[in-house]
């Protein structure tokens, strides 16, 4: 069956693109999910992505095997594993450096959109200052989008977004004796 597709309206095709400063945060799953969506959405439409991945760097996780699907979207890792798996503080600050200058490149060579996947928990767990992410992002040309996902944003960041999303969680399979499935959760 062939899906038509729909016919596009005049006042979208030449309408200005401003570039979105977007949170997803929360205590609820679907953080990373939701802008890993996004960044699939944009390749859709011919946009150049860069994910930066803090903290969850050791995972064999099913979006970035899908990722290779996608020349569009480019995934830095900039982490060896959650903060409870990996102790050692002075190394998971000198990867979120690392993924800032990965985040600087990208701001750099003009990219659609850059997804700062769990930057806030870098942020909340201080292994990167909050006061060179916001300049950082201040410095972004004006049509590019950013999305910052993780628990715990903090106010200056929701502040400075346009679009800030909280997930929150209502029934969990973890609550249930559920472990993680997949293709859901990985």
């Amino acid at each position: 069956m062939t899906v038509p597709r729909p016919t596009p309206k005049k006042n979208l095709e030449n309408r200005e693109r401003v570039g979105l400063l977007m949170v997803h945060t929360g205590d609820g799953k679907g953080k990373s999910t939701a802008g890993f969506g996004m960044a699939i959405r944009a390749a859709g439409q011919g946009m150049r992505v860069v994910i930066v991945q803090f903290l969850k760097g050791n995972r064999d996780a099913g979006e970035l095997h899908a990722f290779e699907r996608f020349p569009e979207i480019t995934v830095h890792r900039a982490g060896e594993g959650f903060t409870w798996e990996v102790r050692d503080d002075a190394r998971q600050a000198e990867l979120a450096a690392w993924g800032m200058d990965r985040a600087r490149d990208a701001i750099a060579d003009g990219v659609d959109l850059l997804i700062l996947d769990e930057v806030n928990i870098a942020l909340a767990k201080g292994f990167f200052p909050l006061t060179d992410l916001l300049a950082i992002l201040a410095d972004r040309p004006a049509g590019m989008h950013v999305c910052c996902t993780g628990r715990n944003a903090p106010g200056p960041l929701m502040d400075a977004a346009q679009l800030v999303t909280e997930m929150r969680p209502v029934k969990h399979p973890w609550d249930q004796g559920i472990v993680a499935q997949r293709g859901i959760e990985f």
